[in-house]
């Protein structure tokens, strides 16, 4: 399970290289790994679909993936740089393999599936309470 915090940008990290099946040559007598995944979230009560990509930031791709994602509720623009327009909730997630850079398709190998949370702003919220002899007031929160 993974968890976003809609409040500030968050790091992933997972292991999808165990799972791929595309690479992208050789780089000093060994198999250089592809640097590319696309993501896919559905809201588990909407069934809105989100796709994005960002780049693996990992130091050791071969070992596991790190990302950094925002999420900005509402953005219009960002789907290649790690930014999703959505909202908190509950969403399972999809990460698929890609040939290029930036590439948006669902069309490739599946590597992983989860559940992603996207955890919200809260705010204590102020109650009134005013005792009249036997009567007690209290604001819902």
């Amino acid at each position: 399970m993974l968890y976003l915090d809609i409040n500030k940008p968050t790091e992933v990290v997972v292991t999808l290289t165990e799972n791929i099946t595309i690479y992208t040559g050789t780089q000093g007598g060994t198999t250089s790994l592809p640097a590319y995944f696309t993501w896919k979230i559905t809201d588990a009560d909407t069934n809105r679909e989100y796709i994005f990509t960002n780049d693996d930031i990992s130091p050791a791709p071969w070992y596991y993936n790190m990302f950094t994602f925002s999420v900005i509720p509402g953005a219009t623009y960002g789907a290649t740089a790690g930014i999703i327009p959505s909202q908190q909730g509950v969403y399972t997630y999809e990460v698929y393999q890609t040939k290029n850079q930036y590439d948006i398709s669902t069309n490739s190998t599946l590597l992983e599936t989860g559940i992603l949370n996207i955890i919200g702003t809260y705010s204590k919220v102020n109650t009134f309470t005013q005792s009249m002899g036997n009567i007690v007031t209290f604001k819902n929160i």
